[in-house]
Formats: structure tokens, C-alpha cells, sequence
């Protein structure tokens, strides 16, 4: 029985602890013996995956494994280089998995507005990224997007690097075409990222009547609260939502008008709800939502694009439907199985090349 530990640095709920649940229980449906490794805040974390019958046990633990999985949250996560160092260490193989390796913090390509890039950020992140990379014997990314920009950002080989997306199991039908207003939604951290202020700029651009919901918590919430009130309504803050498959079900459609993104899962949600998205050309949004078939692609920073978009949803009911049936459609192909399946081939591999490799240094 092949022994996996799931390692996070996590403490609240959000796209990386929904993946580590889904991998911890598909991993453990195969037959695998799996434990999440969560550090000593995470006790609401922990008595959620003992509800779920997962095992957990401290992030610090030096518990051997056949495969150590480290996860980032956060891609310049100082803490997690220490695990993987005592990882090599103690466990057969060490994979990697960078849930969003791109960000302004460092990176110029993610810089907004007249943001200046921080003075030393670019080497001092190159040296940490590549000294964690070295860890690992995989570095896995969930879009294809995000294997091109580790390969070329850090020079890695891209033997090491593999793509698996993230994946959602759909079983209800999905709800009913909502009535009245059109309304779109947008979830997620009220950060910087996420470009809901060009959602406030595009609502002063609209040419027909819709409204905007934000869902979701963050440092920017009130500020940008504020500024939504000069759109007389059209845009709205509501803060987080107990339910989000209810919100999208309610709304016209999803928008995602961020500045990066690796792979949300609420994109996933709403085409599993047969509900379209408006989204930006970055990333592995365009990976995810087919421009003209599924939803509508527009650049990023452009108000006045995006409410063109918004606007032709709202304006074309028969248009927003039929690209939503074919959401649905096409999130079948990102399913949790083919996830967990990707996953365990990854690891099989790795092992399999340590195994070749201590052959080799034992005949030597």
C-alpha cells in the first residue's frame, strides 16, 4: 500500500484545501494510505477531514511516506521550503504542486497599473523558487499556463514540470435559467488579483441594464465597496456567501475579471451549473473557458470591453443558455477522477525514477 502525505500550509477553507480533499479521498478510494499534513492552526481543517474519515497530523512531522506532496497556496511560502528539505529526506519521492505561481510580488508580468516591481524581488525569488524546485522530484502546475511560465521563469526542464488541472464531479442538473434583471457574479479574496475594480469601471461603460454581485472578503472590500456606490446599484459587495452554488445558480452568468489566475474552481462551479463565464485572456482562463463557445475571453484592464461582453449576455438570453449548456458539457472533461488518475501517474513515475537512480548509485 503506497503511503502519500498531503502537505499544506493552510488554515481556512479555499481552493487548496477543496483539491487536497478531493486527491486525499479519490487517493484513498484507490487504495492508497493517506494522511494531510496541516500546520497548528488548521483545527477547523482537521475536524473537517476527521469527518470525512481522512487522517491528519502536523505539518512539522518528519513521518516517513512513500510520496510527499507539498501544496502552495502561497508560491513564496518560506515555511514549506523547510518541509520539502526534511521531505527529501523522509519520504521515497517529493512532488510539488503550485496552485498560482505567478504574482506581482515579484514577477513584472503580473504588475498593475503604476505598480513598481520591488527592488532585489526578481533574484531574491529566483534563488528561493529554484533552491525549492531542487526539492522535488515533480513539480506539478494546474494549468498549462503555469508549467510554461515555471519552465521559462525558473529554466526548468520540462521533464519535471507536468500540467494536471483541478477537477469538479457533476452530479445535480442544473437549476433553472433565472428570471428577471440580468445578474452576474464574481467571487472571490477582494484583492488586487481578482480586477474587481475594473468591474466597477466597466459598470459606468454598460449600454444596456444588468446588475453585479461580488462575493467574497478581503483588505480591498471596503474601499472598493465604497467606490461601487457612484454605480448608483449596478454593482454590489456583499461579502462571503455560505453558498455559492446557489449564487451562481441565481445569476446570469459568472465574471472573472482578474489580473492572473491559474485554474479557479468557481469557474469550474458555474459551467458545472451550465451557467457561462465572461473572463480575461490570462492565465489558464482561456484553458477553461472557450471564448465564443462557453463564455467570452476579453483583456484584461479593459472596462470597456467587459461590459461589452456583459452587455451582450445580458441583451442575448438564447446566447448566455446555449453557451452554458455547453459549459456544462465540457467540465465533464475536468473531473475529479482524471485528476486523481493524472496524479497517481505522476507519482508512480517519480518513484519509479528513484528507484532507477539508487540502482545506479548502488552499483557505483
Amino acid at each position: 500500500m503506497t503511503k502519500v502525505i498531503l502537505a499544506a500550509n493552510i488554515t481556512v477553507k479555499g481552493g487548496v484545501w477543496r483539491h487536497l480533499v478531493d486527491l486525499g479521498r479519490g487517493l484513498r478510494d484507490r487504495g492508497c494510505q493517506v494522511a494531510l499534513a496541516l500546520p497548528t492552526g488548521a483545527s477547523g481543517l482537521v475536524s473537517e477531514a476527521a469527518g470525512l474519515r481522512l487522517q491528519t497530523q502536523d505539518l512539522r512531522s518528519t513521518a516517513k511516506a512513500d510520496i510527499w506532496h507539498g501544496h502552495l497556496a502561497d508560491t513564496y511560502d518560506r515555511q514549506m521550503l523547510a518541509r520539502l528539505t526534511i521531505a527529501r529526506r523522509s519520504a521515497g519521492a517529493v512532488i510539488l504542486t503550485e496552485h498560482l505561481p505567478r504574482s506581482n510580488a515579484s514577477d513584472p508580468t503580473a504588475l498593475h497599473g503604476e505598480q513598481m516591481r520591488t527592488f532585489g524581488a526578481w533574484p531574491t525569488k529566483t534563488i528561493f523558487k529554484r533552491s525549492e524546485y531542487a526539492l522535488c522530484h515533480r513539480v506539478v502546475c494546474v494549468s498549462e499556463a503555469s508549467r510554461r511560465f515555471v519552465m521559462i521563469r525558473y529554466g526548468l526542464d520540462g521533464r519535471k514540470v507536468v500540467s494536471i488541472p483541478n477537477g469538479v464531479e457533476c452530479t445535480a442538473a442544473p437549476a433553472a435559467w433565472p428570471q428577471g434583471l440580468p445578474l452576474f457574479v464574481a467571487v472571490g479574496s477582494v484583492i488586487m488579483q481578482k480586477g474587481f475594480d475594473v468591474l466597477i469601471k466597466a459598470a459606468t461603460c454598460a449600454a444596456v441594464p444588468w446588475q453585479a454581485q461580488v462575493i467574497g472578503d478581503g483588505p480591498h472590500l471596503a474601499p472598493l465597496r465604497k467606490r461601487a456606490e457612484l454605480t448608483s446599484g449596478r454593482v454590489t459587495f456583499v461579502g462571503p456567501s455560505k453558498d455559492i452554488g446557489a449564487d451562481l445558480e441565481a445569476a446570469t452568468a459568472l465574471v472573472v475579471p482578474s489580473r492572473w489566475e491559474a485554474w479557479p474552481y468557481v469557474c469550474l462551479e458555474a459551467m458545472e451549473r451550465a451557467r457561462p463565464i465572461v473572463a480575461t485572456n490570462v492565465d489558464g482562463l482561456p484553458e477553461m473557458v472557450s471564448g465564443g463557445t462557453t463564455g467570452l475571453l476579453v483583456n484584461p484592464e479593459e472596462p470597456a470591453a467587459l461590459a461589452g461582453a456583459l452587455d451582450r449576455l445580458a441583451s442575448d438570453r438564447t446566447l448566455a443558455e446555449r453557451m452554458g449548456r455547453c459549459g456544462r458539457e465540457r467540465v465533464a472533461s475536468f473531473g475529479v477522477a482524471q485528476m486523481v488518475d493524472g496524479l497517481l501517474g505522476v507519482y508512480e513515475e517519480a518513484l519509479d525514477r528513484v528507484r532507477i537512480l539508487d540502482a545506479v548509485t548502488h552499483r557505483a
